[in-house]
């Protein structure tokens, strides 16, 4: 029962035309491709949240793991996904601190079509044995669910 940013409809005119143009661009790619659309922007998302990340104070706090890093190593889906692993490295392991930093990731502001909803942000332990917490993204119906699991101490 855990959600994460959400994303929200744009205000600005200037930020709608942004997100319009890369719909369309994403439609256009998922179409060339023929790859289901919902997934298309579900891995642009996630692309923007590690964007978002690697910007961040808490870069070396993360290691990407899972299916989206043999996506990177290979360029190549092995299997699709709609989630993005990461394992976290420095952190004192609770729920709310990483609700707090993945709030604080989510609401930095760019000029690439998404607004993630920091507020929506909610953490779950997932795996007790290897304190797990995941924080996840429903969508609005303008883009695919992302989910955002995050690992401490992971063996």
């Amino acid at each position: 029962m855990s959600s994460a940013p959400t994303w929200r409809r744009c205000d600005s005119e200037a930020t709608r035309n942004v997100s319009a143009s890369i719909r369309a661009r994403l439609l256009s790619l998922a179409q060339s491709r023929g790859e289901d659309y919902q997934r298309v922007l579900g891995r642009y998302a996630i692309e923007r949240f590690l964007y978002r990340l690697e910007r961040s104070e808490y870069r070396d706090n993360f290691a990407l793991k899972g299916a989206t890093l043999f996506t990177l190593w290979t360029g190549q889906t092995h299997r699709p996904t709609k989630d993005l692993d990461l394992l976290g490295r420095g952190l004192s392991s609770t729920i709310t601190e990483v609700e707090t930093i993945i709030r604080e990731i989510c609401a930095t502001p760019e000029d690439d079509g998404i607004v993630f909803d920091p507020e929506s942000v909610e953490g779950a332990r997932i795996k007790e044995a290897r304190a797990h917490l995941v924080s996840s993204a429903p969508s609005d119906g303008s883009a695919a669910d992302s989910r955002v699991p995050t690992g401490s101490h992971d063996r």
